[in-house]
């Protein structure tokens, strides 16, 4: 989560030139068959591309399945020696790639951590994001945001780390901003979001204030860049 000190106050549509980036961890579905995870190590140094062996983007093979690869080079650290591969997977139903390519956005993925890809992002508005967020969502992928700033490199912005947050404490917290908890006048209440997200009013304040108060002190001591 991010503040600009030099953007409008109440500005969030993220117009007039200025993008939202952002850093998201992201665990694909095991049925995914990433190479990239399935290399089996951690780097800072992925190069990544989508491509069209046989049809064009969209189309499908006989069999109905989609013919796109992913062609990734990988650069492992292993104790004092780096690694470089380059890989080759077909793409399945659950990989997060192909997202990635039909949302309007600007991604690299940027490492490999924990079984996590560590992607950055760069999209026009908050409602690109929660639309490539959904797309993830529909993959079967496990997202956290790490950070979110927003614009360029002459906006001076704080960058809030965002990944103590839990999870549970994430969704609550979405779940809230989709319903529209947060706008003023609020549009829903804590009954409503308990109700959607099937836990008691109690379990959905206590997470919405854990989270809320991450963020202030994440905001409160993180420094200016």
């Amino acid at each position: 989560m991010a503040q600009s000190e030099s953007s409008a106050e109440g500005d969030s549509s993220g117009v007039g030139g200025q993008p939202l980036r952002a850093r998201l961890a992201i665990e694909p579905h095991t049925d995914s068959d990433c190479a990239i995870l399935d290399a089996d190590g951690t780097s800072n140094e992925v190069t990544q591309q989508l491509k069209y062996p046989e049809f064009g983007p969209g189309q499908h093979s006989d069999s109905g399945t989609d013919c796109r690869e992913c062609h990734s080079e990988v650069v492992l650290e292993g104790g004092d020696d780096l690694t470089a591969a380059y890989l080759t997977s077909d793409v399945t139903t659950h990989c997060i790639c192909p997202v990635f390519a039909e949302c309007d956005c600007i991604s690299h993925i940027t490492a490999v951590r924990d079984q996590k890809l560590i992607v950055d992002v760069t999209v026009r508005d908050r409602a690109t994001l929660r639309e490539l967020m959904r797309g993830l969502g529909a993959v079967d992928a496990s997202v956290t945001v790490e950070w979110l700033v927003r614009g360029d490199s002459s906006t001076i912005t704080t960058e809030i780390d965002t990944s103590s947050i839990t999870d549970k404490q994430q969704t609550a917290i979405e779940t809230a901003v989709e319903m529209g908890y947060y706008e003023q006048p609020r549009t829903t209440d804590l009954g409503a979001i308990a109700d959607e997200l099937g836990i008691s009013e109690s379990a959905v304040s206590q997470r919405l204030n854990n989270a809320e108060t991450k963020l202030v002190e994440a905001y409160l001591h993180d420094d200016i860049v």
